[in-house]
C-alpha cells in the first residue's frame, strides 16, 4: 500500500476549495479522516466524517474522496486518536455512533425551525386579539355616540314640540285643537320614519363590518391550523429520528 500523506484521526479543512465529490457544501468544511484504503489505483482514497453547511443547513455525513484531490485543498488542523475504536474485523469505524451524532445536529436544527414557527404563530395570535379589541372599542365608541345623537335629536325635537303646542292653545279655538294635535302628531311620525332610514343605514354598515371581521378572524385561524400543521411535521420528523438512531443503535449492538 502507498504511504498515505494523512493519518486516520487526523482532521482537515476546507477554507477555499472544496472537492466536487463532497457535494454543494460551502467553505469552511472540516473533515474527519475515518478510513484510508487503497483500491489498486495510483491514488489512495479517504473516508472521512464532513461537517459544514450546505446551502443554509449545518450538516454531518460521510463522503469518500482521492488523496489527490483533498491534499490540494485540505489543511491539517488536528489530530483526533480514534484508532483504538477500531475493533471490527473490517477495519471500518463506529458508523452507528457517527450517525448519531449527525442525527443529533439534525434534530438541533428541526428544534431550532419549530421554536421560530412557535415565535411565528404567538405574534399572529397577538395580531389577532389586537384587532378584535380595537374593533369592540369602536363598536362601543359608535354605539355611544349614536345614542348621543338620538338623544339630542329628540331633546331638540320635544322643545319645538312644546312651542308649538303652546302657540296652538293660545292661537287656535278649542274646537281646532283636537284636529291641530292630531296633524302635528302625524308630522312628528313622518319625521321620525325619516329619520329611521339613516339609522338602517348604519345598521346595515354595521353588519357589513362584522362580516368583514368575520372573514379576516377566518384567515386568522386558517394561518394558525397552518402553523399547527407545520409544527406537528416537525415533531414527526424528530420522531423519526429517533426511531432512525434506534435502529442503528440495535444494528450496531447485533
Amino acid at each position: 500500500m502507498t504511504e498515505a500523506i494523512y493519518k486516520v484521526g487526523d482532521i482537515l479543512e476546507f477554507t477555499e476549495v472544496v472537492p466536487r465529490q463532497f457535494g454543494l457544501w460551502v467553505g469552511p468544511v472540516r473533515g474527519l479522516v475515518v478510513k484510508i484504503s487503497d483500491p489498486g489505483y495510483e491514488y489512495l482514497s479517504y473516508r472521512l466524517l464532513l461537517s459544514g453547511t450546505v446551502g443554509t443547513t449545518k450538516n454531518m455525513t460521510l463522503s469518500w474522496a482521492f488523496e489527490k484531490d483533498i491534499v490540494s485543498a485540505a489543511k491539517r488542523v488536528g489530530h483526533v486518536d480514534i484508532s483504538a475504536l477500531m475493533f471490527m474485523e473490517n477495519d471500518e469505524p463506529d458508523y452507528a455512533m457517527l450517525f448519531t451524532a449527525a442525527t443529533i445536529a439534525q434534530a438541533a436544527d428541526l428544534k431550532n425551525e419549530n421554536e421560530k414557527l412557535k415565535a411565528e404563530l404567538a405574534k399572529e395570535t397577538l395580531k389577532r386579539i389586537r384587532a378584535e379589541a380595537e374593533y369592540e372599542e369602536k363598536a362601543k365608541e359608535n354605539e355611544r355616540l349614536s345614542n348621543a345623537q338620538r338623544y339630542l335629536d329628540l331633546s331638540n325635537e320635544n322643545r319645538e314640540l312644546k312651542a308649538l303646542n303652546d302657540e296652538l292653545r293660545k292661537s287656535i279655538p278649542e274646537y281646532n285643537r283636537l284636529a291641530l294635535e292630531h296633524f302635528a302628531c302625524t308630522e312628528k311620525i313622518k319625521k321620525l320614519e325619516g329619520e329611521n332610514e339613516p339609522l338602517k343605514k348604519e345598521n346595515e354598515e354595521l353588519r357589513a363590518a362584522n362580516e368583514k371581521l368575520a372573514e379576516v378572524n377566518a384567515r386568522y385561524l386558517q394561518s394558525m391550523t397552518c402553523a399547527e400543521k407545520q409544527m406537528t411535521e416537525a415533531a414527526k420528523r424528530i420522531y423519526e429520528a429517533r426511531e432512525h438512531m434506534n435502529v442503528c443503535y440495535t444494528v450496531s449492538n447485533a
